[in-house]
């Protein structure tokens, strides 16, 4: 039984994978087509058909249909696979002439492809935010919101070179305080983590506003993170957290 429902989760994720290829790029006109009863469109290779079920190759993953859960099946036959075949190495041919490139199954100019596999690689994690104090002249304290957030280069192979994050500090009523500060990371090497602390615009200098952001969570402040690739953008925003009051000061209004 357990065997059943782990075919049956592998074959669920392929046809999740295969719908999503499908949506895409262009349906391979050289493929053989299962139209199953629940309205999906299966590609790929027959490979092997019985009165009970019918086998087909799906991107080098072998997946067993029963008869009763196909409408109907196309094929291809080898001539028009064949004909595909030249039709679609012509197509190569010209994209490569145009200086294009292939990724993720697309074609695309060469900064188009850095840019994606860039962003693909760029993973930001563990991203908090909290009052930090600072002196802030004789025997006052000013409090600036601190934000922290680990890094983390997913590539095996591609090392991160240029990575920028851009902090927006928003208070109660969602105005942003101050100016936007853009920190720069630096480079990440390929299966690297690198640990992120910097500082968003804005300050507060009476402790007392603690007391109303813990009696009421919606007077606290937050911070929005961003990354992009260079100083200027573009910027893609990341998540936005709550700049959470010292611990000296929780529980402290009641």
């Amino acid at each position: 039984m357990f065997r059943k429902g782990q075919d049956m989760n592998k074959r669920q994720l392929l046809l999740i994978i295969t719908g999503i290829i499908v949506l895409l790029s262009a349906v391979r006109s050289d493929a053989d087509t299962l139209i199953l009863k629940n309205g999906r469109e299966v590609y790929g290779d027959i490979i092997d058909e019985t009165d009970e079920y019918v086998k087909i190759n799906m991107s080098g993953d072998i997946v067993k249909f029963s008869r009763g859960e196909i409408d109907r099946i196309n094929k291809v036959t080898p001539e028009e696979k064949e004909r595909f075949e030249v039709e679609e190495k012509k197509y190569e041919i010209d994209q490569s002439k145009k200086g294009l490139v292939i990724y993720r199954g697309r074609w695309m100019a060469p900064e188009e492809k850095a840019d994606k596999i860039w962003g693909d690689s760029c993973s930001i994690s563990n991203i908090s935010a909290e009052w930090s104090a600072s002196p802030g002249g004789s025997s006052k304290k000013s409090w600036s919101p601190r934000v922290m957030a680990m890094v983390e280069n997913l590539s095996k192979s591609f090392d991160i070179e240029s990575l920028y994050l851009k902090i927006l500090i928003l208070d109660a009523d969602k105005n942003i305080v101050g100016d936007s500060v853009v920190e720069f990371v630096g480079t990440v090497p390929a299966g690297y983590n690198k640990p992120i602390i910097t500082y968003g615009s804005g300050q507060l200098t009476s402790d007392t506003s603690f007391a109303y952001m813990d009696a009421d969570i919606s007077r606290k402040w937050r911070a929005e993170v961003y990354m992009g690739n260079s100083e200027d953008g573009p910027w893609k925003k990341v998540k936005s957290v709550i700049v959470e009051i010292p611990a000296n000061f929780v529980g402290v209004a009641d």
